[in-house]
């Protein structure tokens, strides 16, 4: 794979698939699955046919990634996306308090979970 990384490390766009999932410390097959669901567009094409993407696909992906760690499904994400590709600032806000709303719940049925395993751990 051609590095696409500048003398000082900075990242040099348009990237390969390959290279934004590199970029992004994903899989190939991770990025195809969120180009499927909508999730990423890539900025243009090679004369080969191949995707190229642009800063805001690897930043994207990186929110993307960010969410799906924190316990968010792929249509938990899918609002703030498209609000974010429409740039609708409004709609992005309401979706985040949504999204913050759901990981302050995963923590707290972690939190209740953790509780559980340490009694158990006692009882044992």
């Amino acid at each position: 794979m051609k590095s696409n990384t500048g003398t000082d490390g900075t990242i040099l766009f348009p990237l390969s698939i390959s290279q934004l999932a590199e970029a992004a410390c994903t899989t190939v097959h991770t990025v195809r699955s969120y180009l499927s669901e909508g999730l990423l567009e890539c900025a243009s094409h090679t004369d080969a046919g191949y995707r190229l993407f642009d800063r805001g696909a690897l930043d994207q992906l990186r929110i993307i990634r960010a969410a799906r760690e924190a316990g968010l499904l792929v249509r938990d994400i899918k609002p703030l996306i498209s609000a974010l590709n429409a740039g609708d600032k409004t709609a992005a806000c309401e979706t985040i308090a949504v999204l913050q709303v759901k990981i302050a719940e995963k923590r707290s049925r972690l939190r209740e979970l953790d509780e559980r395993l340490m009694t158990l751990a006692r009882i044992g």
